[in-house]
């Protein structure tokens, strides 16, 4: 857990509104506890006789409000075929396996979404780089981090394209090729009238580079992270692997004026929907779904390029703000 998130501060919040609740830093925590050997695997929509690999499976888990209680009976009737040796209070381990199933977030509070997002911070390490570069948009080009008091002049855009290694993989596979994504971010931008950009940066570097050299035919000033890090902090970011380093992009690109990502993207995704928590008036809800071309649009974020197949009011309640 502590790979990508803060698992201290998870565990000292748990342990003071949750104190049933112990977490381990791994399963060899638990190695002399027999029945924790083995695992039963299941997805979410198991407990609920959802077929995942049927051609019509449901994106979204339908009647969310009766999910727990066919979990526990679930989990009964698994604990049922355990070896006769097993004992009922003996403690069992459950595998959570990646499914095309999502929770409705939408069917709790705002409250409790808020709650349970704050207790899962990523790791501190990243956010402190993350202060720094900040800190200097601050200080050097004079940044306003809050969108509400942002002007064109002491504003900042947030750009993200999808070009990273794994590309390939899952939605990814779909994203239009780097002249269209570098054309349309920099026409976004234009039309801001923002004449700096932060651009999160985890593809190839001759791309990055290209884009920022390309970006000032516009009167575009384009910068990234390792621009706004000491060298010190350069060694500090490059001890972390490349997803940890995109945490740094990630919470710089919170505080963006506007931001312009990918619809196939689930880190601009992400941020779409937290950034609509964040500075918002509207219900995230309640935001219209935008032309055909793209996947959200609100004030202060526009996702280019739609995820094809999916319902967009089914992908909307999907996301964890």
């Amino acid at each position: 857990m502590d790979y990508m998130f803060d698992f201290h501060h998870l565990n000292d919040t748990l342990g003071a509104h949750c104190p049933r609740i112990k977490l381990a830093t791994s399963i060899s925590d638990f190695h002399d506890v027999y029945s924790l050997l083995g695992a039963t695997n299941f997805k979410l929509g198991d407990p609920i006789g959802m077929d995942e690999k049927s051609k019509g499976a449901e994106y979204i888990l339908p009647k969310p409000e009766e999910w727990a209680p066919k979990f526990d009976t679930w989990v009964e009737e698994q604990r049922a075929k355990a070896p006769p040796t097993s004992r009922l209070s003996d403690p069992y381990r459950l595998h959570f396996m990646a499914s095309k199933v999502h929770f409705p977030v939408y069917h709790d509070t705002a409250q409790i979404r808020r709650d349970l997002s704050a207790a899962l911070r990523f790791r501190r390490d990243a956010r402190v780089l993350a202060s720094a570069a900040l800190y200097r948009l601050v200080g050097k080009y004079g940044v306003n981090l809050d969108p509400h008091k942002a002007t064109v002049r002491t504003g900042f855009a947030g750009i993200h394209m999808r070009l990273e290694l794994d590309v390939q993989e899952g939605q990814a596979k779909n994203a239009p090729d780097f002249a269209y994504q570098a054309s349309e971010s920099v026409k976004y931008v234009s039309g801001t009238g923002l004449s700096l950009a932060f651009l999160a940066s985890g593809g190839p570097q001759e791309k990055t580079a290209s884009f920022i050299e390309g970006a000032r035919e516009f009167n575009l000033t384009v910068l990234t992270k390792d621009m706004l890090l000491d060298d010190k902090e350069i060694a500090q970011l490059r001890s972390l692997s490349y997803d940890q380093q995109a945490i740094v992009d990630y919470e710089i690109m919170r505080y963006a004026t506007r931001m312009v990502g990918i619809g196939v993207s689930t880190f601009s995704s992400d941020l779409a929907l937290v950034r609509a928590d964040m500075y918002s008036d509207m219900p995230i809800e309640d935001t219209p779904e935008p032309d055909s071309t793209m996947m959200w649009h609100d004030d202060f974020t526009s996702l280019i390029w739609r995820i094809d197949g999916v319902k967009w009011s089914d992908w909307v309640k999907s996301w964890w703000p």
